[in-house]
This record gives C-alpha cells, structure tokens and sequence, in this order.
C-alpha cells in the first residue's frame, strides 16, 4: 500500500471564465483536458468544472492524465460530479500521486476501504455514510487484516447493545479485538465458551446445594 503520508498544499483562488479562455488558447493540454471531460460527461462543462480542472491542472500540478484517470472513477463509483472530483484530486495533491501507476495504487485502495466499511455498515445496520478516520480504520483491520466475517461482526454489535444500550464503536473494537486475541473466526467459536462458563456455573451451584444437604442431615 502506499505511504498515507502528506505534504501541505497551499491552495490558490479558481481562475475566472476569462482565465479559462486565455489558459486554453496558451495551452493544449487544457484544451484536450476540457474537450474529454465534455465527452466523460456527456454534455457541455459548467463554468464551476471548467474552473475546477484548470485550477487542479495550473494550481495543484495534476498531471490531465489523472485528473481524467479520476472522472473515469467518478464514473465507475456512480459519484460524477465536481466535489467528489475535486475532493479526490486534492486528497491525491496531498498525498504525492504524480503518475498513473500511483493513481492506479490509489484507487484500488479506495475501493478496499470503500468494501470494508461497507460490510460493517451491513453487519452493524448503518446507513451507508462517508465515515470517520477510526471508522476506516478499524474496518480495514476487522475486515482485510483480521479477515472477520459479517456473522462475527454482527455478534460483537449485538454484544455491544445488549451490554451498553447503543452502538459504540470503541466497545466494539474492543469485543472483536479480544476475539480475535483468543483466535475466534466464527460465531461457533464464541458460544462454546460460554456454555462452558454457564455449565461450570451450575456444576459449583450443584455441589454447594448438595454439601448443604448432607449439613443438615448430620444435624
């Protein structure tokens, strides 16, 4: 995976229709850029795209391969539109992606985090949100490193509410962390464990309620 590591951008103020104009009768690149996002999107740019994607490629050094490399996966996510472009584009800015190889990187990075929280979204019966930093985090752990299944994961929410009365994810961090410590993969691997508490439990009541028989008998 790639170093998540960033660098500060300082960010400049977006051209105006005028910059636009003159930018692209200076610059081919502009005008190839402009032209195959029209064809990505399928119709004519509005002025608020145009402005975004000259100002990612003169501002924030994006080279038009990967400024086009990101509508294409705007397209594929079902997100094309110029906030998930710019979002994108910027966090990359930051993130040093220069080439389409590291694009490439990204993206299936992306989409590994983009799987993860949602399994636990369907595990924990959440409404499919853009999540929080520890949210993607513990998603990848549970689902790529630990390889927790949705089963494992449902049964440490469910432990989760019936112990605290809401969902919590730190608590449930925690529940998952200490099975997967103790080597649990299943449901299966949970229950055993405490029926085998339950039944200790009673044998120890048994023997007590019997030692207090005989007591009484020797009275």
């Amino acid at each position: 995976f790639r170093s998540e590591t960033k660098k500060t951008v300082s960010r400049s103020q977006k051209p105006s229709r005028n910059d636009i104009a003159r930018r692209g009768n200076e610059d081919a690149k502009i005008r190839y850029l402009l032209r195959e996002a029209e064809q990505k999107f399928a119709r004519p740019l509005k002025s608020n795209e145009q402005q975004t994607l000259v100002w990612l490629y003169d501002d924030n050094g994006l080279d038009v391969s990967i400024i086009l490399y990101i509508i294409q996966l705007a397209i594929q996510k079902e997100s094309l539109n110029i906030k998930f472009i710019e979002s994108v584009a910027l966090d990359w800015v930051d993130k040093g992606i220069s080439n389409l190889a590291e694009a490439d990187d990204e993206a299936r990075n992306m989409a590994m985090r983009d799987k993860a929280w949602s399994i636990v979204c369907q595990a924990f019966g959440l409404d499919r949100r853009k999540p929080s930093k520890k949210e993607t985090e513990h998603s990848l752990k549970w689902i790529n490193e630990w390889k927790m299944s949705r089963e494992m994961l449902y049964a440490a929410y469910e432990e989760c509410v019936n112990k605290k009365g809401k969902y919590s994810l730190d608590y449930i961090a925690k529940i998952l962390e200490n099975w997967h410590e103790k080597g649990y993969t299943k449901p299966e691997d949970i229950a055993p464990n405490n029926n085998k508490n339950e039944k200790s439990d009673m044998v120890t009541f048994d023997l007590g309620l019997y030692q207090k028989m005989l007591d009484s008998e020797d009275q």
